[in-house]
């Protein structure tokens, strides 16, 4: 659970910046719709649905690979795993929530900088770059280093003492022990 919360703040930190960087392109597009009398809020709200229709897709398609997963999990573990449980669709409603949580945190600030644009700045050909803002992208940058190799670590530990538990000796002959159940 930690190390999938951990890539998803990866990827949730990835798309501020991503998103931002693209208001180049979209900048223009902007411009002219403050200018014909978009509303701020409704560009917010604008830009938020479409992350949050991107992070939904993103649950629906994260959730169907994980079914198609399952089986090849099965044979590794040697259990046998569902992702609803005793017919309990709560599980899935909640991760579709949580899809819905995320679109929102992820697309705050890209919403909210994406409809600050000025309408005259922005038609004379004066953009609004994330150069402008090198402090916050330079804090998201190290973020999602920090996290990716706190993740590199903790797969290289627990890939060694999986490895560790498989090969050691355990100082008892597995084949002479007889368990009694009570």
């Amino acid at each position: 659970g930690t190390v999938a919360f951990l890539i998803l703040l990866i990827a949730t930190i990835n798309y501020i910046p991503f998103t931002t960087a693209q208001s180049a392109s979209r900048a223009r597009d902007i411009g002219i719709r403050k200018v014909v009398g978009a509303q701020t809020a409704t560009l917010i709200k604008q830009f938020l649905a479409e992350s949050v229709i991107i992070s939904c897709i993103a649950t629906i398609a994260a959730i169907f690979l994980s079914k198609l997963s399952l089986p090849f999990l099965d044979k590794i573990t040697g259990k046998n795993l569902s992702l609803v449980p005793y017919g309990d669709y709560s599980i899935l409603i909640s991760f579709l929530a949580f899809g819905l949580f995320i679109g929102l945190v992820a697309g705050i600030y890209p919403a909210l900088y994406l409809s600050s644009f000025k309408p005259v700045a922005v038609l004379k050909g004066i953009t609004f770059s994330t150069v402008q803002r090198p402090a916050r992208r330079k804090v998201l940058v190290v973020a999602q280093l920090a996290i990716s190799l706190v993740l590199v670590i903790g797969t290289a530990v627990v890939v060694r003492q999986t490895h560790y538990m498989q090969h050691a000796a355990l100082g008892f002959d597995k084949e002479q022990l007889i368990a009694v159940n009570d």
